[in-house]
């Protein structure tokens, strides 16, 4: 941390616009971090610290800001709140944005915000960078398929930051940019995952958001409407029901006129939205057209590269949705036996997906009082999870260990109990 030579006059300013104690701003700071994947624990000994001078490390500058603008309903930035760091301004290659609603907003409304442009290459681009680029892709796809998001967010980053803005920027025909323009926002869809997977909120909405963009410059309304129904799984998770809601109806509508595997994709979201507010019968009205649509669908959901990557979409997925759709309505069992449909129908090549669905199922046994079936759960997870370099697995597996600490008693559960921390290989830091 670094001190200012005097307090911090602009934070306090906010906080008091904002009605905000120090102990408030410090609980919302640390729910804010659980959104970005990271466990802080401050209290108002550090809001008083701050307000006295003290700049806290990247990323929470951000996280300061963040719980600002959504408790005053506008955007407010880290120099604002007067926790500008020393040293020269500029883009940041770190990870350490945090996740904004304000950003949400302003897809939602008109308002969208390009980068700078790359530098201009002097070579000409054609038609052989666009199938590279979709090759590329396929291949980080592949990887972390095969062993996580941990071994290829980086470098899906990097082939992004130094060669794909360059091929964007280069001279080519209006056909081959906005081929460019569709592979990158397919390229960028994936990076949205991968982060997110990483459980860093705040650069997967950034990428989410460039996938927005040049699939918008690429006229391409498939990718597209992935990108604005990723935007709503990711705020849906995070507790952002009504920004979840208006991005996967968003969703739906650029999606008209896409093939029934996509459209059940854009459906099945958009139901799972509407049960989080409790609406009932338009839950079961939009569910049925995600069903009818995946009966429809008669092979792959497109051809090409984004079949694999954009908006790839089963019955397996589809029960996975359902399950979480009856929880939402209060429906426990119903919930529990579409988990165990979506388990049964899962493509074996889909590790990481069915770890997730037997980790949930394992937390809803669980809170049935189920214990047992909630340890065999749980043990598939284990066997099926362990070796995939993915933060949303290493947490499921923390959530299954804190909750087994509280039901002790039957020998699964001491089977399971006994393993120790080392027994599961934390994801690698991504490169």
């Amino acid at each position: 941390m670094s001190a200012l030579s005097r307090g911090n006059s602009r934070l306090r300013l906010l906080l008091g616009q904002a009605g905000l104690s120090g102990s408030e701003l410090a609980r919302a700071v640390n729910r804010l971090g659980l959104e970005n994947g990271l466990e802080l624990h401050y209290q108002r000994a550090s809001v008083g610290q701050w307000l006295a001078g003290t700049r806290p490390r990247r990323p929470v500058p951000e996280l300061i800001a963040e719980a600002l603008s959504r408790r005053l309903g506008r955007r407010v930035t880290v120099e604002e709140a007067g926790l500008t760091p020393p040293g020269p301004a500029g883009p940041r290659a770190d990870g350490s944005e945090s996740y904004r609603l304000a950003a949400v907003e302003e897809l939602l409304g008109s308002g969208r915000r390009r980068g700078g442009a790359a530098v201009r290459e002097a070579e000409r681009v054609g038609a052989r960078h666009v199938r590279c680029l979709d090759r590329m892709t396929a291949h980080f796809s592949r990887t972390d398929h095969l062993v996580g998001s941990g071994h290829s967010v980086g470098a899906l980053t990097g082939f992004f930051a130094v060669t794909v803005r360059g091929w964007l920027a280069a001279p080519a025909s209006p056909a081959v940019q906005r081929g460019l323009a569709a592979a990158g926002a397919r390229l960028a869809y994936l990076g949205g995952f991968l982060h997110v997977d990483q459980r860093r909120h705040g650069p997967a909405q950034q990428w989410y958001r460039l996938a927005v963009e040049l699939a918008e410059e690429a006229g391409d309304p498939r990718t597209l409407s992935a990108a604005y129904r990723a935007l709503s799984v990711q705020a849906h998770q995070l507790g952002h029901r009504a920004q979840a809601a208006r991005l996967a109806e968003r969703a739906v509508v650029l999606g008209t006129g896409q093939d029934p595997s996509m459209l059940a994709f854009l459906y099945g979201q958009r139901a799972l939205t509407l049960a989080a507010d409790g609406r009932r019968r338009e839950v079961f009205r939009v569910m049925g057209q995600a069903e009818r649509h995946l009966d429809w669908a008669t092979g792959p959901a497109a051809a090409g590269p984004a079949a694999t990557v954009v908006g790839a979409y089963h019955p397996a997925a589809l029960a996975h949705q359902r399950g979480e759709l009856r929880y939402q309505l209060g429906d426990l069992p119903g919930a529990v036996t579409e988990l165990a449909l979506s388990d049964r129908l899962r493509p074996a090549a889909e590790r990481r997906s069915r770890a997730l669905v037997l980790a949930r199922t394992g937390e809803l046994l669980l809170a049935a009082g189920a214990v047992d079936g909630a340890c065999a759960a749980w043990q598939q997870f284990v066997e099926l999870g362990a070796g995939l370099a993915s933060r949303r697995l290493d947490h499921a597996y923390a959530g299954m260990r804190t909750a087994l600490a509280r039901h002790r008693g039957s020998d699964r559960t001491a089977l399971l109990s006994a393993l120790r921390s080392e027994d599961w290989p934390r994801s690698p830091e991504p490169l």
